[in-house]
């Protein structure tokens, strides 16, 4: 295979993650690796180019130095070197010119100056940088000039490509960050560009990344990788051709780049619009506006649509002959006040009625809006004091311990049996109970579906609902909706840890449908959650195997063993999504 058939097959790998980005890495690959471009008999070959570099390099005392350490360094390493193309050959930085070069003009001088936050990470990207006095940079940072190759040496800037070769600098020097390898080449050796695509190259960067030494977050590319590192040097006629290659090659890439953001564009366009379309008539004949395959709606997108239509009495029909909402609330007034006449729980402060002013859509004529607090008979929290943990005993559920639709007891704590015992009883969620997490990641919710006795501490507010007579899945829906948790995140308080205050979560209204429409929404909701879970498996598995593609030809073009094959998820195994079971 050719890499003008690789670039015609993009199409069929452009779902792949970073495809662009993979085809820029072996543009560099195969650069550095002599499969770029035709090799020419008649160029001189480089070894006679080394020959000349190193002539040079013994008319300066202190590179003849570096030099010689490069020479024994590798008669004491021997080591074994890959084949190179005819007419290539082995060297290192320190053959091919200054890597420590230093800058000699009087201090008034003007020269540039860059900062690490000027050096570019796209390849043949020029350097930034602002005008200073030689006086004031001379000192304490690293001196380059027009035609040096900088690369950065500390993480993450040096995987990030961090490198470019010096031009059009004020004064033709500068200097800037400490944390930059420069080599200034010897005239009539290497070509600043070529040495610029090498720093980039996946192998150098792999290699580089592999001898990081220091501390975590300040880790560095040492001096000897950069000065003795092997270098595949070709002709310096063959490395003039590499170069325009791979500046054309990377000019492709940066067309199929911009038409894949533009195709990205059209199709965000497309799904805003079918969304919309959905939403103005969302019936059954309707659901192809949100799950046709050009659309490319993410999953996600779709899911907080689907949430957003059904809390609004979008999704189904509502039934005006349904029993009414305001029997249904007043039946649940009646078992709360038998609550309160047993001092089961205590009598709710009154809260005003939804104002009009409050609503952020209407809903069907049989609906009513309502708040939390009016349909819960307390909204309260776990315990805050310290419990002793043992190794057997009843769980104790965190905010770790809730996810999104659902409630685990893995890796919980276990209470001792006899704290457990003197625990209040707001500590003690009950089966049907909904707990939502109101510290840290704050509105998580599920629905207590267990038997099994366990407590809660400060991080999980419970609602008890022991006189509410609402479809548990319909409550939880409703605060998993972006409608709920929009104001959820907007009334959290705290900066590094966000905290959720139960009172106001207590005044947060509720839309409230019919009892049988609940029904019929969530079952409604669960119909079309399986169609996101199946289009979500779906596009997996086209992203997998685009990307089995991109590394099976990646693999044939540089003649390396295809190991980054990608599994795809069995369409069998259903993804746990959490939505309760309506049992409850």
């Amino acid at each position: 295979m050719t890499l003008e058939t690789f670039f015609e097959k993009f199409d069929q790998f452009a779902d792949a993650p970073g495809a662009v980005a993979k085809m820029r890495e072996l543009v560099l690959e195969l650069a550095v690796q002599g499969k770029l471009v035709a090799q020419d008999p008649n160029d001189e070959p480089a070894a006679e180019v080394i020959k000349r570099a190193r002539t040079l390099a013994l008319r300066n005392p202190r590179l003849a130095k570096v030099q010689k350490a490069a020479e024994d360094r590798g008669s004491r390493e021997g080591i074994a070197l890959p084949r190179l193309p005819r007419g290539w050959a082995w060297t290192c930085n320190a053959d091919l010119g200054d890597t420590s070069p230093r800058n000699e003009v009087p201090d008034e001088s003007l020269v540039a100056f860059a900062p690490m936050n000027r050096v570019p990470t796209d390849y043949r990207t020029a350097l930034e940088f602002e005008s200073r006095r030689w006086g004031e940079v001379k000192k304490g940072f690293t001196h380059f000039a027009n035609g040096d190759v900088a690369v950065a040496k500390i993480t993450p800037c040096f995987q990030n490509g961090k490198a470019c070769v010096m031009a059009n600098l004020t004064g033709g020097i500068g200097a800037g960050t400490t944390e930059l390898h420069v080599l200034r080449p010897h005239p009539k050796t290497v070509l600043p560009l070529y040495m610029l695509l090498f720093f980039k190259s996946p192998e150098f960067v792999t290699g580089g990344v592999a001898t990081f030494s220091g501390t975590a977050g300040q880790q560095r590319v040492s001096n000897d990788y950069f000065r003795f590192r092997p270098v595949p040097l070709p002709p310096l006629a063959e490395q003039k051709r590499i170069v325009a290659k791979v500046d054309e090659l990377m000019a492709l890439c940066d067309r199929l780049e911009a038409q894949q953001q533009e195709r990205e564009t059209r199709h965000a366009a497309l799904a805003r619009a079918s969304l919309a379309r959905f939403a103005d008539a969302p019936t059954p004949a309707n659901l192809p506006f949100l799950f046709h395959p050009s659309y490319a709606i993410p999953p996600a997108d779709l899911r907080k649509s689907i949430l957003t239509l059904a809390v609004q009495g979008k999704l189904v029909e509502s039934d005006p002959a349904a029993e009414g909402v305001d029997d249904l609330l007043a039946q649940m007034q009646k078992r709360r006040q038998q609550l309160i006449d047993a001092k089961k729980i205590r009598k709710p402060r009154d809260l005003p009625p939804v104002a009009e002013d409050e609503l952020p859509f209407s809903v069907p004529a049989a609906w009513r809006w309502t708040r939390w607090r009016q349909i819960c008979d307390w909204i309260t929290y776990g315990f805050t004091r310290p419990m002793a943990h043992v190794e057997n005993g009843p769980p104790i559920v965190t905010a770790k311990n809730v996810q999104d639709g659902f409630m685990t007891f893995e890796n919980a704590h276990r209470a001792d049996a006899t704290e457990f015992a003197d625990l209040n009883p707001k500590d003690l969620p009950r089966k049907g109970d909904i707990l939502i997490t109101k510290d840290g990641t704050i509105g998580r919710a599920a629905v207590v579906e267990t038997d099994e006795p366990f407590c809660i501490n400060q991080s999980v507010a419970v609602l008890w609902l022991e006189s509410c007579l609402l479809y548990r899945p319909f409550m939880l829906m409703v605060i998993r909706s972006p409608f709920a948790q929009g104001p959820i995140w907007q009334a959290a308080e705290g900066m590094a840890i966000k905290h959720l205050s139960i009172t106001d979560f207590g005044k947060m209204i509720f839309p409230l449908p019919p009892l049988a429409e609940q029904r019929r929404i969530v079952a409604k909701v669960e119909q079309l959650m399986a169609l996101v879970d199946a289009l979500e498996t779906q596009l997996a598995a086209s992203r997998v195997t685009a990307a089995n593609l991109l590394s099976a030809l990646v693999a044939e073009l540089t003649g390396t063993p295809n190991n980054g094959k990608v599994s795809v998820p069995s369409a069998s195994t259903p993804r746990r999504r959490g939505r309760p079971s309506k049992s409850t």
